[in-house]
C-alpha cells in the first residue's frame, strides 16, 4: 500500500466535506465568503495531491518518517473523534447542552463579549507558523555536521506538526459551523481567541488552518522560498494588524480600518524578514538582499491595499512566493 494513501484520503476527505458545505449553505453567505470557503476545500485536496512529492523531494518517504507521521496524523485524529464523541454521549444524556452550546448561542455570547483585544489576540496567534518553523530549521542546520539530510529531517518535523495542527483546526471548525454542540467548553474558548467578528457573525470557516495550508505548498521550491513565504505571512501580516491596533490613527483608504501606521509596520517587518532569512540560508551579496527585500516588501504593500474580497492569507503567500522564485531566479541562486 502507497505509504502517504492515508494522509491523501483524510485530506481529500477534508476538502470535500468543506466544498460540500459551502455549496449547502451557498444561499445563506456573500459570495466572497462562498469563494474563499470553497479555496479552503480547494487547499486540503491540493495538499493531498502534492503531499506524496514533498516526501521525495526532501527524502522522506522511508518507512521510519512516513510511519511516524501516519501514526501522529491518525492518533491526532482519532483523539479527536473520541473527544467527540463523549461530548455527544454527554449531550444525549443532557439534551439542554443541545440548547447551550447551539451555534447561534456560540455566536451570541461571543459578539457579546468581543472587542478590540479578540483581532488583537488573534493577529498574535497568526505568529504560530513562525515559531514552529523557525525552530525546526535553525535547529535541523545546527546538527547538519552530524545528520547529511538535515533538510529532511526539518521538513518531516514541518509535516509532522502541520498536518496534526490543520486536521485539528479543520475538523474543529466543521464541527463548529455543523454540531456546535459537540464542541467541549475548553474548545470553544480557545475558538474564540482565534475567530474575528466576520467569521462568526456569517458563519464561516476561521483563517487558522487557511494560512498554514495556503503556505504549504511552497515547501515544494526548496525551503529558503518557503522560510520565506512562511515568515512574512505570519509575522508580516501579524505586526503590520498589532501596528495599526497599537499606534494606527490614519486611515487609509479612508474607509478601510487598516491604517498608515500598519502598513508600515507590515513593510519594515517584511523587509527585516528577508535580510534574515537570506542571510541565514542563502550567499546573495548585501546589494540583492536589498533589492529582494524591497520588491518583496512592496509585494506585500500592494495586497493589503488593495483589500481584496478573498482573505489576504490565502493570496499573501502565493504573491509573495511567486515574486520571490522570479526575483531569485532573475539573479540566479
Amino acid at each position: 500500500m502507497d505509504s502517504s494513501l492515508p494522509i491523501t484520503i483524510i485530506f481529500l476527505s477534508f476538502g470535500f466535506v468543506i466544498i460540500a458545505h459551502a455549496l449547502i449553505t451557498r444561499k445563506q453567505k456573500k459570495r466572497s465568503l462562498l469563494i474563499d470557503e470553497l479555496l479552503l476545500g480547494l487547499f486540503h485536496i491540493l495538499l493531498a495531491i502534492y503531499y506524496p512529492l514533498v516526501l521525495d523531494k526532501y527524502g522522506v518517504n522511508s518507512s521510519f518518517y512516513n510511519l511516524a507521521i501516519n501514526l501522529s496524523v491518525l492518533i491526532t485524529l482519532t483523539a479527536l473523534i473520541i473527544i467527540l464523541t463523549n461530548e455527544k454521549i454527554k449531550a444525549k444524556k443532557n439534551p439542554e447542552l443541545i440548547t447551550i452550546r447551539s451555534n447561534e448561542a456560540f455566536k451570541n455570547n461571543f459578539l457579546k463579549s468581543y472587542d478590540d483585544k479578540n483581532q488583537y489576540k488573534r493577529r498574535i496567534t497568526h505568529i504560530i507558523p513562525a515559531l514552529v518553523v523557525i525552530p525546526i530549521y535553525l535547529g535541523g542546520k545546527l546538527l547538519s555536521f552530524v545528520i547529511p539530510n538535515w533538510e529532511g529531517l526539518s521538513v518531516f518535523l514541518i509535516l509532522l506538526v502541520g498536518l496534526c495542527f490543520i486536521i485539528t483546526f479543520s475538523l474543529a471548525d466543521i464541527v463548529r459551523l455543523r454540531w456546535n454542540h459537540l464542541l467541549p467548553e475548553w474548545a470553544s474558548k480557545l475558538f474564540s481567541k482565534g475567530l474575528r467578528k466576520e467569521e462568526v457573525e456569517h458563519n464561516t470557516f476561521t483563517t487558522t488552518s487557511a494560512m498554514v495550508l495556503a503556505i504549504s505548498p511552497w515547501i515544494l521550491a526548496g525551503l529558503f522560498i518557503f522560510m520565506i513565504v512562511a515568515l512574512i505571512t505570519s509575522i508580516s501580516d501579524a505586526m503590520a494588524a498589532i501596528m495599526g491596533f497599537r499606534f494606527g490613527k490614519h486611515n487609509f483608504p479612508s474607509k478601510s480600518k487598516k491604517t498608515v501606521e500598519g502598513y508600515v509596520g507590515g513593510i519594515i517587518t517584511t523587509f527585516g524578514l528577508v535580510l534574515i532569512c537570506c542571510a541565514l540560508m542563502s550567499s546573495i551579496n548585501l546589494l540583492y538582499i536589498v533589492i529582494i527585500g524591497s520588491i518583496l516588501a512592496a509585494s506585500f504593500f500592494l495586497v493589503d491595499i488593495l483589500n481584496l474580497p478573498i482573505d489576504d492569507n490565502k493570496i499573501n503567500p502565493q504573491v509573495v512566493g511567486i515574486t520571490a522564485i522570479i526575483l531569485i531566479g532573475l539573479i540566479g541562486l
